[in-house]
């Protein structure tokens, strides 16, 4: 009798460690997780822009005009702006590092072999880089995002990779980075934007 008294005691504490403490709402704090800021939830928008069917195609005329009117946060509709000019002619980045001098961040574009890729990209890319305007050089990340880039015309590139080489996409698709890239017509400097003005950082070549 006593084993079972101490069973039943032993679940009865278990059972309530596994709740955890439950907030105003009654919700389990464990499980609660704090709501994306709106730079953020801007960042979110051009990422799911530059994956979808329409936006994997778009120009660059159309994706530096593009406006968020997804009727769920007003904040971030009012917020969202690529904000990044367009040339008049097509200009591509310098093979070489570019660098943001505020945050230490290196965009680093090399030759490499379209052959093999449906999109044709016109360079690579080895990133190093801040997404958000609060982040600094502490939060550069040590590890290289290898990417290709898709030259999307006007002097606007976007970067991404081929994922899932399965049966449905034999040549897989392609997984696009929520950045987008404008090439200043001298090509000795690039401006960035994540989908919101305070983003937006410039990179300059190191010659």
């Amino acid at each position: 009798m006593n084993k079972l008294k101490f069973l039943a005691v032993g679940c009865l504490v278990f059972t309530l460690a596994a709740c955890g403490e439950r907030n105003a709402n009654g919700e389990n704090e464990e499980n609660v997780y704090p709501l994306p800021s709106p730079e953020e939830e801007c960042m979110n928008y051009l990422g799911d822009f530059l994956d979808s069917r329409a936006g994997s195609v778009a120009d660059g005329a159309h994706i530096v005009a593009l406006k968020s009117n997804n009727g769920f946060n007003a904040e971030v509709d009012s917020m969202f702006s690529i904000g990044l000019p367009v040339n008049e002619t097509n200009v591509l980045p310098r093979m070489g590092i570019y660098r943001d001098p505020i945050s230490g961040g290196t965009l680093v574009f090399s030759e490499t072999d379209a052959s093999q890729d449906t999109i044709h990209p016109v360079a690579a890319v080895a990133m190093r880089i801040v997404y958000h305007a609060w982040e600094t050089n502490e939060c550069v990340p040590q590890k290289v995002d290898k990417r290709v880039v898709h030259d999307r015309g006007n002097g606007i590139l976007t970067f991404y990779r081929m994922v899932c080489h399965c049966d449905d996409h034999p040549d897989g698709y392609p997984e696009y980075c929520p950045i987008v890239a404008y090439v200043y017509p001298d090509r000795d400097s690039l401006m960035t934007s994540t989908g919101y003005a305070e983003s937006r950082r410039i990179y300059r070549f190191e010659k």
